[in-house]
């Protein structure tokens, strides 16, 4: 969707520490990867839960093994953040997930279709649990980004949006239960 700037004259130190960030759209989570060159060259994707200003309160990094596509599969490591989160104090409602992909570990193709899919059937999921999910944003390692909001709300994607798009979801597939329904095989 867009390529991430990088300007040599900025001076990082300027640059806010993770907690006195606010994200609060697209354009603040590239601006963050411009100052950030580990968002996109990470191995495992993040969730920051971010409060009514954008601010990040909490989250978690997940496993190297973890995508978006693998969430829509099994979102049980979402849905326990979302319990511990609570248990452990106020944990806002509002998530995003930033993950990185590298090109050397695929078949040189990013995103596809399966991506947007993925974005849909997590954002349904988490929102049976009281979680908003405000975008999926994914960097490679060549400074590239893509919103999954932004791709689906049906807006202009060359720029990333000031603030957080509205995708157009399709409904949740039909017969398709809740994780929190889905029974588990017993364990021995």
């Amino acid at each position: 969707m867009g390529l991430v700037p990088h300007s040599p004259d900025r001076d990082d130190q300027d640059f806010p520490l993770l907690e006195a960030l606010r994200l609060r759209g697209p354009a603040d989570v590239v601006e963050w990867a411009s100052r950030d060159s580990s968002i996109g060259a990470m191995s495992w994707p993040e969730v920051h839960h971010l409060d009514s200003h954008g601010a990040i309160r909490c989250g978690f990094r997940a496993f190297s093994r973890d995508s978006i596509r693998r969430w829509a599969e099994d979102p049980s490591d979402l849905h326990r953040s979302r319990r511990e989160g609570l248990a452990a104090g106020p944990c806002p409602p509002d998530w995003l997930i930033i993950e990185s992909r590298q090109r050397w570990m695929t078949s040189g193709v990013l995103v596809t279709e399966a991506d947007a899919q993925a974005f849909e059937v997590v954002h349904h999921e988490l929102a049976v649990i009281g979680v908003r999910l405000l975008d999926v944003m994914i960097f490679d390692d060549e400074a590239h980004w893509w919103s999954m909001g932004q791709l689906l709300s049906g807006g202009y994607v060359d720029e990333p949006a000031l603030t957080w798009p509205t995708p157009v979801l399709r409904p949740p597939a039909r017969g398709r239960a809740s994780s929190r329904t889905r029974r588990r095989p017993p364990t021995r």
